[in-house]
């Protein structure tokens, strides 16, 4: 039950990672290195691949996931590691179309979870990526632009948001909150980083994803024929649950435009 319990925290963190990536994507460390040059530029071209590393954390939950995405064959592969601390226990994960295999790292032969995911608009978050529109965000109360180098940062500040726990479902009454969001773009505008801090009583979710390359070579491969254990929806909502996903905020209007929801 406990390798199903953490499984379900890193479908979520996936899940979490690939449907909000269009939206939620930014910075820990504006001019690594001092670069003085765009390692990242795409100039124009929507990336067929990119190198992501997504970070979830709560004050009782800290997830990463290190993923290889192919937007071009809708798979990403990688590794997440979820649990109370940064040396979290670590899981193998592969997305293939709308089937997400996971698996504990240090199991090289034991069984696979495989749940049913939506189909993600592998090409629209391509899109995002290359260039994103920043001028159609609205209802900030306060927006900050800061330039370092080849790299500028846009910040923003929703003072009163609607917040809904990810994987609570539609119906869910939302909570009033604040919201700090930031997108850092690279010298064409492709984005680089995103972080989205979300706080309401006193609880504060941090969700953030960085770039760390375009185009890398990936290759996302089926996990081989062996044990596969299917996990229904339903036990996934309560895996979730109990994982402690439930303390994971996002503005109701994010949900809305399409994060994944179980029931």
């Amino acid at each position: 039950m406990r390798n199903r319990r953490l499984a379900a925290a890193v479908v979520a963190v996936v899940a979490l990672a690939l449907t909000v990536l269009g939206v939620v994507l930014a910075a820990t460390d504006p001019n690594p290195g001092g670069v003085t040059s765009d390692p990242l530029a795409l100039h124009g071209f929507p990336p067929k691949t990119a190198h992501l590393v997504i970070t979830a954390s709560t004050s009782t939950l800290q997830a990463t996931a290190d993923l290889t995405v192919d937007f071009r064959h809708a798979g990403a592969t990688g590794v997440a590691t979820v649990g109370l601390t940064a040396a979290g226990e670590a899981f193998n994960v592969v997305l293939n179309g709308q089937h997400l295999y996971v698996r504990s790292a240090a199991e090289s032969s034991g069984p696979w979870y495989q749940v049913a995911t939506p189909a993600l608009p592998f090409f629209g978050l391509s899109l995002e990526l290359t260039k994103p529109d920043l001028a159609l965000i609205s209802g900030y109360h306060s927006r900050t632009v800061t330039h370092d180098g080849y790299l500028t940062t846009y910040a923003y500040v929703f003072p009163h948001a609607a917040l809904t726990p990810l994987f609570a479902g539609r119906s869910t009454t939302s909570r009033l909150g604040s919201v700090d969001w930031s997108i850092t773009v690279g010298s064409e505008g492709e984005v680089t980083a995103s972080t989205l801090q979300v706080s309401a009583g006193g609880q504060t979710s941090t969700l953030s994803a960085t770039v760390r390359a375009y185009n890398a070579p990936a290759r996302v491969v089926l996990p081989a024929v062996g044990p596969v254990s299917p996990v229904a929806s339903h036990e996934l909502a309560r895996l979730l649950r109990s994982a402690g996903l439930g303390s994971i905020l996002l503005p109701r209007g994010l949900l809305a435009g399409g994060t994944t929801t179980v029931n």
